[in-house]
Order: C-alpha cells, then structure tokens, then sequence
C-alpha cells in the first residue's frame, strides 16, 4: 500500500472516529466545503446540513467498513466497500444497525484530502 492510499485510510479512520465522538470541528476538517452526501434513504446534505444533522438528530455508537477498496487518480481517489454504522436518534433508547454499500469521492486539490461525494445505498442479505 502507497503512502498516499495509507493516509486516506487514515483520515477515513479519524471522520469515522469523530461520528463516533460526535467531534464535529474534527468532522467538518475532514470535509469538502462542496459536500454532497447522500444517504441510504435517498436524503442529500450539503456538508453544513450534514454536520447539523449529526449535530442535532443523531448519535452515532461504531462505525465499520468491511472490503475497503481504494482507487487513486491524481488528486481524487474512490472508496468503496461495505459499511456498518450502529447509530439512533437523539433521545431514543434502541440502537440501529445499517449496513450499505458506499462509494467516496476524495479530493486531495494541492492541500489535504478531504470527502467530496458519498453515496450509500442499503446492503441487502441475498443477492437478487
């Protein structure tokens, strides 16, 4: 593995860490100012909305991915893979498991890298 593949692993690391700290300075760090992330239930935030979101409607308890897989180009790379988030809504008792495939678009434009599109859908059991 590339030095530059290891450090976007590692950043994916810290983004899923601050979830789980629910660190959202750290978060919003990680981020592209031109955030587009859509969520499994077809819901699209923009990176203020989706800190917001976090922020006010969800708590986020593991995050895990499952065959990561990592594509570079220059300064934008691809992640895709599996993902198992166990998350809730802010004043509820019962803890969600939600498992969806993911693609990440990241972009590295000179500086540090930093998410720029996330798409999830919901990962079914059997396969059609």
């Amino acid at each position: 593995m590339s030095a530059v593949e290891q450090s976007l692993f590692d950043i994916e690391a810290r983004r899923c860490a601050a979830l789980v700290a629910g660190d959202l300075a750290a978060l919003l760090d990680i981020l592209h100012p031109d955030l587009r992330h859509v969520h499994a239930t077809g819901f699209v935030d923009d990176r203020e909305s989706y800190v917001e979101g976090i922020r006010l409607r969800l708590e986020v308890a593991s995050v895990e991915w499952k065959d990561a897989e990592l594509v570079l180009w220059g300064d934008m790379a691809v992640l895709n893979g599996a993902l198992t988030n166990r998350v809730r809504r802010r004043g509820d008792i019962d803890w969600m498991t939600m498992r969806s495939l993911v693609t990440q678009v990241w972009r590295g434009d000179g500086g540090p890298w930093r998410l720029y599109r996330y798409h999830a859908c919901r990962q079914r059991d059997l396969q059609a």
